[in-house]
């Protein structure tokens, strides 16, 4: 019989580490990509397909999808591009400093997901799919900052120079 040894929790977390600035980069990615997708249907005028639920143009047609006339979406635009973009530039300069701003960051864009959620499931009784990966998106970005900045001061825990 083979004995499965199971990762030590130190292991763990430097696997985390490892790869949390690769994961702030695709997520950010992702997030941008979901966020164009509402935005660029939004200026064209085009409702969206919703997947999975329903009330997608509900959503992007309520009053709460523009602020001062500019589609919410586009500030999601704004959001992962800046994540993206300081990720991609932590691989540029491996600054700590930097990797923890960003990690602070994915604040923002949780408390914001999570305003926009609380719109759809009580002020519009309706979903909108896309919205709802964007919710996702943010909040695995902050469940990996958080992570980063609980952890970045212990011991086992280096920032990544890989």
């Amino acid at each position: 019989m083979t004995n499965l040894k199971m990762p030590s929790m130190k292991h763990l977390l430097q696997q985390i580490n490892k790869y949390a600035p690769h994961a702030f980069l695709v997520l950010g990615a992702l997030g941008f990509l979901d966020a164009s997708y509402l935005s660029i249907l939004h200026y064209n005028g085009i409702g969206a397909q919703c997947f999975l639920v329903e009330g997608c143009d509900q959503v992007l047609g309520s009053p709460y999808a523009t602020i001062a006339g500019i589609p919410t979406a586009l500030f999601g635009v704004l959001y992962y591009a800046a994540i993206f973009i300081l990720a991609f530039l932590y691989f540029e300069n491996r600054s700590t400093r930097l990797f923890s701003f960003v990690a602070y960051g994915t604040a923002v864009g949780f408390l914001a997901s999570l305003g926009l959620l609380y719109l759809q499931a009580f002020v519009l009784h309706a979903f909108c799919f896309y919205c709802l990966v964007s919710v996702l998106i943010s909040t695995l970005l902050f469940s990996l900052g958080m992570f980063v900045i609980y952890y970045k001061g212990r011991a086992s825990f280096q920032m990544p120079n890989t």
